[in-house]
């Protein structure tokens, strides 16, 4: 996951389009991108690969295409945070939705949360593969969710809709689902993120492979 200032989206959305993303999706391992306008100078994406060692090359490869194509773009450093994918879960076959279908808009919701211990994660992550996720699959316009764990300081997770409305409704059915199931293991409120995809790109090898 990493954390930008652009100087505008709009240039910086196209240039990755067209100019990075058919990069990434020849390089090994190379599972989903996700880059999401959350605030007029602020940019969030989401690499996630088979392997740390496959990830760690994407972050040379994303460093050296800022360098040559976006420093105007984005004058101050990212903030790069590695994690773990610890539940990734896609719509059912039945969809109807398209895989990379650019002409859908898309939604996201990135709840982030600190303060717990990290024992509980196969806890808290066994609690959400059983009982949260399968509402999140079974909700209309359902795209993506996935969970992160960086370092075992932070839990994240992300979810992604066709609709500003299921954005929302997906993040007020995860706060009463970690307020009635989760309190304990997670005492403290998350930091809440939300936007609109400018860049979603998912391999096809893994659209039909929910948890």
């Amino acid at each position: 996951m990493k954390a930008s200032t652009p100087r505008t989206s709009a240039p910086l959305t196209a240039i990755i389009h067209d100019g990075f993303l058919p990069v990434l999706r020849e390089s090994p391992g190379f599972l989903l991108y996700a880059l999401g306008n959350c605030e007029p100078d602020v940019v969030l994406v989401l690499n996630v690969f088979h392997s740390e060692a496959e990830m760690l090359t994407s972050n040379e490869q994303a460093a050296h295409f800022v360098g040559e194509s976006l420093a105007q773009f984005l004058p101050n450093p990212p903030q790069i945070t590695a994690s773990t994918a610890y539940a990734l879960a896609l719509p059912r076959q039945d969809s109807g939705l398209e895989v990379n279908d650019e002409a859908q808009p898309l939604f996201f919701s990135f709840r982030r949360y600190t303060g717990f211990d990290a024992l509980d994660t196969p806890m808290i992550t066994r609690l959400v593969v059983e009982d949260l996720i399968p509402v999140f699959v079974e909700s209309p316009g359902f795209r993506l969710y996935v969970t992160l764990n960086a370092m075992d300081r932070v839990l994240g997770s992300l979810t992604i809709f066709t609709s500003c409305e299921a954005m929302h409704a997906s993040s007020e059915s995860a706060a009463q689902f970690v307020a009635a199931e989760l309190a304990p293991l997670l005492p403290q409120a998350p930091v809440v993120t939300e936007g609109r995809l400018g860049v979603f790109w998912q391999a096809p090898r893994i659209s039909q492979d929910p948890v």
